[in-house]
């Protein structure tokens, strides 16, 4: 699947991407911290062991949601910027 790069996108169609994305970024931000949760009470509970470094192969898919939620943010403020002008 190709991606339409931002710049293409209209001001409404950035807002509603901005909501989507924004929506996926809170959803990982939850894993990766209910992750986190299992690691914790895994580690003290039972010590090391492979729950408690689980959260390690959620953070990728954080990240990259973070990554692209600022970039659909920085496209709505750039284009606001330029339409005050």
């Amino acid at each position: 699947m190709t991606q339409i790069p931002l710049s293409d996108f209209t001001m409404e169609e950035l807002l509603q991407e901005a909501r989507k994305r924004k929506q996926s970024y809170y959803l990982n931000c939850g894993i990766v911290g209910f992750m986190a949760g299992i690691a914790c009470y895994s580690t003290v509970r039972n010590g090391f062991g492979f729950f408690t470094f689980l959260p390690l192969l959620v953070v990728p898919l954080g990240n990259k949601s973070s990554k692209e939620y600022k970039a659909v943010k920085q496209e709505i403020a750039s284009r606001s910027a330029n339409n005050q002008n």
